[in-house]
């Protein structure tokens, strides 16, 4: 394996319910097919959990941190068990026929598992028993029992009828046994009690008027009853109180507790245990997605847009705090010593000092297939586009890499990118035209306080002061000092102000600070400088080099699958470069500017010789059948001494530009998707990067033996934990690096845009 120290792993949440949890210090959400693990103190991601085959929906943690659960969209819930630093994979707990929505999790201490065999109930004692029920949109609840991460049995099968449960919560019953309560799409909430055997349906709990999305329950004990609250004195230890979320807007408290009924608002549980409303939390002006607990307190999220954070106060229950975000919010949770939450596939946090609540940052990233990745020259930014219809750009702060500027939110799914200096980039969508766009003063100024410096070798006084995305349109449009922080009045970002005691509208981040998702989607974008025209279908790859922009299109004709040429500097045609049959998936210039390489689906590469005078700057010099598969991508060798194609029939061919030798053939154990070269030698070595379609990464380095292509290739793979887990778009090293170590950025259909410092000394032979 090389040597590889991660730098970067920058993905964004999944949109759906009970994606995010917290224990302690660390926090997972669902990202993709992965599950995300982060520190909220440092804001970024540390590493992923890969198993799920389909998307992650839930993630909740167990056994004070020590257990890890996640329900998907392929049927099953995973188990993961942290070992040390690391988390290894346990059960998977299956048999749902259609998406998993929630999963529960309680620990009996000295208990016993159980499960069904052939109809019967078998008994078996485990010192810890770990009981796990995963809801589904089958319409089912299923019971396991599990030592651990150990192997799980299936206990028992809860058929809801017509309806389904959206969440499920599970809490020691009051006088003994166990509660499950289920959050149904028939605006009730279910609840189950099992006293040894099996759960049997105990009562209904009737209040509100729409879907019940989600259920968390609080066994009060004597360290967290608030005896000085008359809203909460009537509780006592060891009752339990249910916290309940609806699609009508409302939080509903219901206590569980010993005693007798007798009151029409109660119903009875189980022998000697009665449930009953206890409060009802109104406040949020949308569908209600979460509520969580931490010791008498209630966080609850709302699509719109708050977290709010409720208390007892006096006789009635009231909210300590109301968080804004720039979005709806689907999940919020006590975490990190203050609230994480998370909406729109972006992360949020606020953190609570001396009684005021200030947001911090949290980790950002795409929540769609990540498909190009850039470096600018000098190596100091990382742009990457995504399906999510995001461009985003990540810097080096003191204590690692962050999202520093969202310099395009489109309406299209982006496809593309490339820069074309420092502070301008070209990218392309799924539309006919590529679009340029330049930095602002702002970022400007930010780059410089991160980095050091001045002002007076860059062009940012050719820079607008800001940028801001009409309602309904495509492109930033630029805007004055004086426009880039004026406030609509009709703007809902600062009409949310009113209630929330942390604005959506945040200010403009400090130079050299981590901006925060508010402020990454409201004062970090680019205007648009420029379009290129001229493409007749949407945009496919885009490269930079020479002063020029080079460009393609998806096509299904010689017609169509050109590549035209733009200038980089005055945004005008330049030339038409026909050469292949169907779509140019990827190109390249050299570094000297002297070739211009395209690949194509018609398996095919072409060459294109700089020349001057005729009506294009670069003439076609060989197109050769290379591969008897689409080629995924193409890639020049320090100096241009050779370049490599790389093609879904599982090899990397190396090639001579003025020669017609036979070419060098790597091959690998799947379609290789993506490649690229460090760009420059190495130890008097050539070190080439090539990725997978099944998301393995490998480095391979080859011995410069003076003229010709080296044939002597060695490979190492990296780690798999530091790799992706599907369909890898791009690689792109740094180009500025040392003898020990290179940055390798690499963007995934598995949402996750990578930053990988590799020491390639572990590549030589003797390594």
């Amino acid at each position: 394996m090389a040597t590889v120290q991660p730098e970067l792993i920058a993905v964004g949440s999944n949109r759906t319910a009970h994606a995010l949890d917290c224990s302690g210090a660390e926090a997972a959400y669902a990202a993709g097919t992965l599950v995300a693990l982060f520190r909220p103190h440092e804001a970024r991601v540390h590493a992923v959990l890969r198993g799920h085959t389909a998307r992650v929906n839930s993630v909740r943690f167990a056994q004070q941190g020590r257990l890890l659960v996640s329900g998907a969209a392929d049927g099953t819930a995973r188990v993961w068990a942290r070992d040390g630093d690391a988390w290894r994979a346990g059960a998977v707990l299956g048999g749902h026929d259609a998406p998993v929505v929630a999963t529960a999790t309680h620990e009996i201490e000295g208990g016993a598992a159980t499960h069904e065999i052939e109809g019967g109930v078998a008994t078996h004692d485990i010192d810890s028993a770990v009981v796990t029920c995963t809801a589904a949109t089958d319409g089912c609840v299923r019971v396991f029992a599990h030592a651990g991460a150990g192997d799980a049995q299936l206990q028992q099968t809860l058929a809801l009828g017509a309806h389904t449960a959206l969440d499920v919560a599970l809490a020691p019953l009051p006088g003994g046994g166990l509660l499950l309560a289920a959050a149904c799409t028939d605006a009730r909430v279910r609840l189950f009690v099992r006293r040894g055997g099996a759960f049997a349906a105990a009562a209904e709990l009737v209040g509100h008027t729409d879907w019940v999305t989600a259920v968390a329950a609080h066994q009060v004990t004597e360290a967290t009853h608030r005896a000085g609250d008359a809203a909460t004195a009537h509780w006592r230890a060891g009752d339990v109180v249910l916290a309940t979320a609806s699609q009508d807007r409302n939080v509903r408290l219901w206590r569980v507790w010993r005693g007798a009924g007798g009151d029409q608002r109660t119903v009875g549980v189980s022998d000697g245990v009665v449930a009953g409303a206890d409060a009802v939390l109104a406040g949020h002006d949308a569908w209600v997605h979460s509520v969580a607990w931490a010791g008498a307190r209630v966080v609850s999220a709302s699509r719109d847009g708050a977290a709010m954070v409720w208390g007892a106060a006096g006789d009635v229950w009231a909210t300590d705090a109301q968080l804004g975000a720039a979005g709806a919010l689907q999940g919020a949770v006590f975490g990190g010593g203050g609230v994480l939450a998370y909406g729109a596939g972006a992360l949020y946090a606020w953190a609570q000092h001396d009684g005021a609540w200030a947001a911090v940052a949290a980790p950002t990233g795409h929540a769609g297939a990540v498909r190009d990745v850039s470096w600018d020259a000098r190596g100091r930014h990382v742009l990457s586009v995504s399906a999510d219809q995001t461009a985003r750009l990540y810097a080096r702060f003191a204590d690692g890499w962050h999202e520093a500027a969202r310099p395009q939110v489109h309406g299209y799914d982006m496809q593309c990118a490339a820069f074309v200096a420092p502070h301008a980039y070209v990218s392309g969508a799924e539309e006919k035209v590529v679009r340029v766009f330049r930095a602002t003063r702002q970022f400007a100024a930010a780059a410089r306080a991160r980095v050091g410096g001045d002002a007076s070798d860059s062009d940012e006084d050719e820079l607008a002061d800001g940028a801001s995305l009409p309602a309904l349109g495509l492109s930033n449009k630029a805007v004055g000092a004086g426009d880039a922080c004026a406030e609509d009045p009709d703007d809902t970002y600062a009409a949310r102000r009113v209630h929330t005691d942390v604005a959506a509208l945040a200010p403009a981040p400090a130079p050299g600070a981590v901006p925060l998702e508010d402020q990454l989607q409201r004062h970090t974008l680019w205007p648009e400088a420029d379009k290129l025209y001229g493409h007749p279908h949407e945009i496919y790859a885009v490269a930079a080099g020479a002063g020029l922009v080079a460009s393609t299109c998806r096509a299904t004709s010689a017609r169509h699958a050109a590549v035209r040429l733009h200038s980089a500097r005055t945004g005008q045609p330049a030339g038409v470069l026909p050469a292949h049959a169907l779509t140019a998936t990827c190109v390249r210039f050299s570094a000297d500017g002297a070739w211009l390489l395209s690949g194509s689906r018609d398996r095919s590469y072409a060459l294109f010789a700089r020349r001057e005078g005729g009506d294009a700057p670069y003439a076609l010099a060989r197109r050769q059948q290379a591969h008897a598969r689409i080629v995924w991508d193409v890639a020049w060798a320090p100096g241009a001494r050779f370049f490599a194609t790389a093609s879904r029939d599982k090899t990397v061919k190396l090639w001579a530009p003025d020669a017609d030798a036979p070419p060098v053939t790597l091959a690998f154990p799947d379609a290789v998707t993506a490649v690229d070269f460090v760009p420059e030698r190495v130890g008097a070595r050539f070190v080439l990067a090539a990725a997978l379609e099944c998301g393995r990464v490998f480095v391979l380095a080859a011995p410069d033996a003076g003229a010709g292509v080296p044939t002597q290739w060695t490979p190492r793979e990296i780690a798999p934990e530091h790799a992706h887990s599907a369909f890898v778009h791009r690689v792109r090293w740094c180009p500025v690096g040392s003898a020990a170590a290179w940055l390798l950025a690499s963007a995934s259909a598995d949402h996750t845009l990578r930053i990988t410092a590799i020491n390639l000394s572990s590549l030589s032979p003797s390594a």
